[in-house]
């Protein structure tokens, strides 16, 4: 929430401040593909043809200013505060129009840009009388459809929510002020990967958003932008005085996948994963075939387990199936028909078999399940 409301008053009290553009490879095309985005936005036709910009799997690189922002902007920002100078990279939210919440997509502006457009005379219910200007913010970035694992936040590791979704790539380093207020002004974030469709399949979309003008803030805002899918490969912060690189994060070293934990399903999938991954599955994470029945558990908006249950089968029976399967258990304890065990699936995960006759597959790091106590 504080970080909602942190981006809704920054990405409008923040249009009068000229944002540094940042600059990306074959800069032509890539205006021409927001271009064409842009004007697919504003075409309503249901038997339009989709657009095909002609990026999709090339390459790119962008270079990104580190400047004086805040927290989830979609830009890479600095902060300096008890010693520690903060480079962050920093993704803003963004939402094809008329989609949900749930298609959410994080994303990095390359241009931002905000004009008046016009003022007028306006009145309220009350008669009360004020200039009210019209501006509107017109941006273009991409949208990230693979990454490498990102970190919490700086905020939110800061209050300490580790629940909260992972969003930021960052690195805290510790300087006397002179020093990081030089590397801070001479520091650039490199961002790596080949243009790739959304989950939906379409190249891009475009984002869109208001602000009406009251008495006690007489200004109207409006802001469309307007984002190319991607798969970054890599991300990294430059000392570009020496083009010495204080932090990387690569999908080959920092993969945002993990194991896979059950039918297809692996550790740190998003939402659109999932759905790839099973077609069936619910918004909820609920799946049903061939006489079992799963259910994906979201931990920071991820999957973290996985939760199955088979027609027929629990106690003894199941705990038979699981060892033929897996092997004799790490742990199990049986009273009557009641079971509960632990197996080793593979070196990274443990399927847990509990009283009520559910198996849950999860990372072998993690702690097991609530009440197993075999």
């Amino acid at each position: 929430m504080v970080r909602a409301i942190a981006l809704l008053v920054a990405g409008f009290a923040g249009a009068a401040v000229a944002r540094e553009p940042a600059a990306i490879t074959d800069e032509a095309a890539f205006r021409q593909a927001i271009a064409a985005v842009r004007a697919d936005a504003k075409n309503y036709d249901k038997f339009k043809e989709s657009v095909d910009t002609g990026l999709i799997g090339k390459p790119f690189a962008i270079s990104m200013p580190v400047q004086q922002e805040i927290e989830g902007q979609g830009v890479a920002f600095y902060d300096y505060k008890d010693g520690k100078l903060i480079l962050d990279v920093s993704p803003q939210n963004a939402w094809p129009l008329l989609a949900g919440p749930k298609e959410k997509l994080p994303t990095l502006i390359l241009s931002d840009s905000t004009k008046m457009t016009g003022k007028y005379i306006g009145q309220n219910a009350f008669g009360a009388t004020a200039e009210v200007r019209d501006f509107r913010n017109s941006g273009a970035g991409i949208a990230i459809v693979d990454s490498p694992k990102p970190m919490l936040s700086p905020m939110r590791a800061a209050m300490n929510a580790k629940l909260l979704e992972d969003t930021d790539w960052w690195v805290a380093l510790d300087l006397p002020p002179t020093e990081a207020k030089a590397l801070a002004l001479n520091a650039v974030a490199v961002v790596q990967g080949t243009y790739a469709k959304l989950p939906s399949g379409s190249v891009g979309f475009c984002s869109t958003g208001s602000v009406s003008a009251t008495i006690s803030s007489p200004s109207n805002y409006s802001s469309e932008k307007c984002f190319i899918g991607a798969q970054v490969s890599r991300i990294a912060l430059i000392d570009k005085r020496t083009n010495a690189v204080l932090k990387e994060w690569t999908t080959a070293s920092n993969p945002i996948l993990g194991p896979e934990l059950w039918g297809g399903v692996r550790a740190g999938m998003n939402r659109h994963q999932l759905k790839q991954a099973q077609l069936n599955i619910t918004d909820y994470g609920y799946l049903a075939a061939n006489g079992q029945s799963a259910q994906v558990e979201m931990e920071k908006d991820v999957a973290s387990k996985v939760r199955v249950r088979l027609d027929g089968f629990s106690g003894r029976p199941l705990m038979d199936m699981l060892t033929r399967q897996y092997g004799q258990p790490l742990a199990s304890k049986c009273i009557s028909t009641l079971c509960e065990g632990r197996w080793r699936v593979n070196s990274q995960v443990d399927a847990y078999l509990s009283i009520t006759g559910e198996v849950t597959y999860q990372l072998s790091s993690d702690e097991p399940p609530i009440g197993f106590s075999p």
